[in-house]
């Protein structure tokens, strides 16, 4: 069988079971993966930004409107540490627009803990 004739849909298919799989173990493979082609890209893009974790050093880049509009729109889990300052912190969650399943991590945002 030559490689060349494999249907497009299967590889994205094995791409995406590939990521999901490895996503978690070997993030730089999986965004590696992604930097192939814009449609890999696309496939992977929701895998890669399912989970966000905001701190002090990328806080800015979600507070700020531009490119974190499209990651912010496939967050499905954001956390958002006790380092992030509160007026920071509240930018981003009204930015974010969850949806059905989606579930926010504020530990220490909005009562410290001592």
């Amino acid at each position: 069988m030559d490689i060349a004739t494999i249907p497009i849909e299967l590889v994205h298919a094995i791409l995406v079971i590939a990521a999901q799989d490895y996503v978690a173990e070997c993030r730089p493979w999986a965004l590696s993966l992604a930097l192939l082609n814009h449609s890999v890209a696309h496939f992977l893009r929701p895998i890669l930004f399912y989970s966000v974790i905001v701190d002090e050093r990328n806080a800015p880049y979600f507070a700020t409107p531009g490119p974190s509009d499209s990651v912010l729109s496939l967050t499905r889990h954001l956390s958002i540490i006790p380092d992030v300052n509160l007026d920071v912190g509240t930018v981003i969650l009204a930015r974010w627009k969850p949806t059905v399943g989606s579930f926010c991590s504020l530990i220490g945002l909005f009562c410290p803990i001592s």
